[in-house]
């Protein structure tokens, strides 16, 4: 079973309590390779971990690229259509209104037609009057009727141009929130880069501890602490480094 960081920490007091001739004390010896061994298996997976983080790294960063350039290429099929909806929508807005103040001449022609009728037929004023009316009249519903299905048709053309930008409006709704907060994409890449360098320092922390380690084993070790402090005060220094670096990594790991 591997060993936590705080018997780590208990192992390196009692080294420190009887750490006299490190060579020479078998009990301690065996304790310095134990630890060696637990770190080295601790290096071994901040290594995996960081393998890991760079493989997660890389398939985000591909799918947001992809995911970037459909939505660039949706945006470049709307332009042209967008200003040809807004001039459809002008255009009938103003034939409505045009057919409106026609509709409102032809009832005042349907009044006229409706006094000349009271008028006798066979009179030969009105029946030169009478057809004099009826051409014009004639043309002018022709027209009229020529009209409305050609609004008909371009009522049609623009629910139909109204239809598309709907649906692609509906797309890119569907895709902003997820792919287009910018804020939320630089906060996935600086939690993956902290993360990265929370690791490296675990690393260097784990690769100096274990050096000092060995160091320590080695016969013909200086016996004397280096300047400053008592003998084990660099070697516990060190695994508080490793501590807090570990505990750093899994913040920022917590944070992506």
């Amino acid at each position: 079973m591997a060993r936590t960081l705080e018997q780590i920490h208990a192992d390196l007091e009692k080294v420190e309590t009887s750490l006299g001739s490190p060579p020479a004390n078998p009990t301690v010896a065996k304790r310095l390779t134990d630890l060696e061994t637990t770190t080295g298996n601790l290096g071994t997976s901040v290594g995996n971990l960081r393998s890991q983080i760079d493989t997660l790294s890389n398939d985000l960063r591909s799918q947001i690229s992809s995911l970037r350039t459909r939505v660039d290429k949706l945006e470049e099929d709307v332009k042209p259509i967008r200003p040809l909806a807004l001039g459809v929508a002008a255009t009938a807005a103003i034939l409505t209104a045009s057919l409106t103040l026609v509709k409102f001449d032809i009832q005042l022609i349907k009044v006229d037609l409706t006094l000349w009728k009271k008028i006798d037929e066979k009179h030969p004023l009105y029946r030169k009057l009478a057809d004099g009316i009826k051409n014009p009249i004639t043309k002018i519903l022709d027209k009229i009727n020529q009209e409305r299905v050609d609004e008909r048709k371009k009522k049609a053309d623009e629910a139909k141009i109204k239809k598309d930008l709907e649906e692609r409006t509906s797309l890119r709704r569907l895709l902003d929130p997820v792919y287009y907060q910018k804020t939320h994409v630089d906060g996935l890449h600086k939690g993956i880069r902290r993360a990265r360098d929370e690791a490296d320092k675990a690393n260097n922390a784990i690769d100096k501890l274990k050096q000092d380690l060995r160091d320590a084993g080695k016969a013909g070790a200086p016996k004397q602490p280096p300047q400053g402090g008592k003998k084990g005060d660099t070697t516990k220094k060190q695994v508080t480094d490793l501590r807090a670096s570990v505990t750093s990594l899994s913040k920022a790991l917590a944070g992506i």
